[in-house]
This record gives structure tokens, sequence and C-alpha cells, in this order.
């Protein structure tokens, strides 16, 4: 279960429970991070999830304004209720070439819930342009295979 705030900004949470348990049990307990996309995979019991850590600053007139960073992809063991991997950007892995980039989006676990497919934000220019492909994570390696460009798409 993944929620949501309606009316003001709140970090966005997940929630699980087995069918024979009574209440929901938060998926670690993150202070200013949002879990977001979350997907299952189908061959184990397996969450993988995107986290985003968010904080406040001053703008030049003294407003606050909200920012958000990419953290990392977390997959998390739904039987033994751990977290089983951790990749983030000291981790993770972006083809040659490439000197910044991030996950912006996970879409689905892939083979036998070793690979992730993912939408990456990759730069080759130090974040001065991002290209967005669909991609595979590899989760042993942390290594990012682009497999295809997404022309025209803006996160």
């Amino acid at each position: 279960m993944q929620t949501q705030s309606v009316s003001s900004w709140r970090p966005e949470r997940l929630y699980f429970r087995t069918v024979t348990d009574e209440r929901y049990i938060a998926i670690g307990c993150p202070y200013l991070m949002s879990q977001e996309y979350p997907v299952l995979a189908a061959a184990r019991p397996l969450l993988a999830y995107n986290t985003m850590l968010h904080g406040f600053e001053l703008d030049a007139e003294g407003d606050e304004r909200h920012f958000g960073n990419w953290d990392a992809v977390r997959i998390f063991d739904l039987q033994t209720h751990g977290e089983v991997s951790f990749i983030g950007e000291q981790t993770i892995r972006f083809p040659d070439g490439v000197t910044d980039g991030w996950i912006s989006q996970l879409v689905a676990f892939a083979g036998r819930g070793d690979l992730l497919h993912v939408i990456a934000g990759l730069s080759r220019d130090g974040l001065r342009s991002m290209e967005y492909c669909l991609a595979e994570l590899d989760i042993q390696s942390h290594a990012v295979r682009p497999l295809a460009l997404l022309p025209a798409v803006f996160m």
C-alpha cells in the first residue's frame, strides 16, 4: 500500500501486511524521504521502490521552496521484512561516458527478479543536458544498461 498526502506536501510512504496480519507495517522509517514507484517481483517476495530525499530552502525573496533529490533504489524482502539491496549515488554504475545520472521511475521487475526496468536520466556533460531512457538496472552489479531513448521527456 502506498500513501499520498492530499492537502499539503508530505513524503509518500509504503506499508505492507500479510493476509494474516491485522495491521499494516511501515517499510523503513524515512524522515524527509519519499518512497515512490513501488513494483513487485512475480518470482520472489521482493518489493522495489525509488526514494527521493526532500528538503526546504529559502529563495532570494525569502520564500520557502521545496526540493527533492534522488536518493536510491531500494529492494525490500517481504518475507524477512528487511532491506536486501540499496542502489544509490555511490554504488550505481552508469554506462561509459555518462558523468551524472539518476533513476526517475521504476517500471517493473524483469528476469527472475534480478533486473529492474527503470526510467533513467543520463548526462554526458555534467547535468547541462539530461537524456531519459528506458533502461535495465542489474540488482547485483548495480549496472544501468540503456534499452531505448525516450525523446522529449521532461521529468
